[in-house]
């Protein structure tokens, strides 16, 4: 991807979302994903907001749902009416990571925090990124990436397309630019069936250096079941580090929910219950460690 494109859809999602303090955020993981996570905190032991994480954006091809790729392109073909449609121009080379808008889903805990896993909601109004090394024609972090929130029903991924052609005019971009169009569209398509998620998307795209001398993204290839999955390695850093990046963090469901829990609570610096008959909660059930509120999914499963 050419840089000018690169800079358009920056701006194009720094105006597209609009981040709410009431919506939830949260991303499922195993308890071996949330040490690989907060890797550097946990190593440090600051009993201190958590400022900074490493997560792990997947490449769009090599998402679960192997149809939304194609998918999201055979809708943007549809919405073009009949007009020139080039598949090429939808870069190869885009990452996702993803949030669910519920911290205590059944689905969610099966396929992602197996073995009492670790719903892990996020602050996003104070988050910047890191992905890539300092160049002079890039800022030493970035700060335009939002979540926005993917498209499932027919209705929103048109009203979805007729916001792109808004921006494409504010942007001052040619209206058939379909590098813009295709890359700003496909990425937050899905189908219906995964409705019951309300996913957001944090979507990076690699740059294409080799012509403005720019350093492509450092990709890694990460085993996944009996394949590989290319990844970017994302920083996340709190823009005001007093608040902190998280907000709750909820243990799944499981025969190990309770030593979970109480692991959570040893890493956040809090203290352990005296008796296996104590009680950890405060305040109406709720326990909050250096601004984290930890606590336990309400779904009777055990896994």
């Amino acid at each position: 991807m050419d840089i000018k494109t690169w800079n358009a859809l920056h701006s194009a999602i720094d105006k597209l979302a609009k981040i709410e303090d009431n919506h939830i955020y949260c991303h499922y993981a195993s308890p071996a994903a949330f040490v690989s996570i907060f890797d550097s905190y946990i190593r440090k032991h600051e009993l201190k907001p958590i400022t900074e994480c490493t997560m792990r954006a997947s490449h769009i091809r090599f998402l679960n749902d192997s149809k939304e790729y194609f998918d999201g392109l055979k809708w943007l073909q549809r919405l073009h009416k009949g007009e020139t449609f080039r598949p090429d121009s939808l870069s190869d080379d885009i990452y996702s990571i993803s949030f669910c808008g519920n911290e205590d889903l059944l689905s969610q805990w099966k396929w992602y925090g197996k073995d009492s896993g670790i719903a892990i909601s996020f602050d996003m109004s104070n988050i910047q990124y890191k992905y890539y090394d300092v160049e002079t024609r890039l800022p030493d972090v970035d700060t335009h990436t939002k979540p926005l929130p993917v498209k499932y029903s027919d209705d929103a991924k048109r009203a979805y397309y007729e916001e792109i052609d808004s921006q494409c005019c504010e942007l001052q971009l040619n209206q058939k630019s379909m590098p813009f169009r295709s890359n700003l569209f496909v990425p937050f398509c899905k189908d219906e069936g995964f409705v019951e998620e309300k996913e957001s998307r944090l979507i990076f795209y690699n740059v294409d250096g080799k012509s403005v001398g720019i350093k492509p993204f450092d990709i890694q290839y990460i085993p996944s079941g009996n394949t590989l999955k290319p990844t970017l390695h994302v920083t996340f850093r709190a823009i005001d580090e007093s608040k902190g990046i998280i907000k709750r963090l909820t243990v799944g469901p499981g025969q190990d929910q309770e030593l979970v829990y109480h692991a959570l609570i040893h890493i956040m610096g809090g203290a352990l219950p005296s008796s296996e008959s104590s009680k950890s909660e405060k305040n109406n059930g709720k326990l909050v460690l250096n601004g984290v509120e930890i606590r336990k999914s309400r779904i009777p499963f055990r896994g």
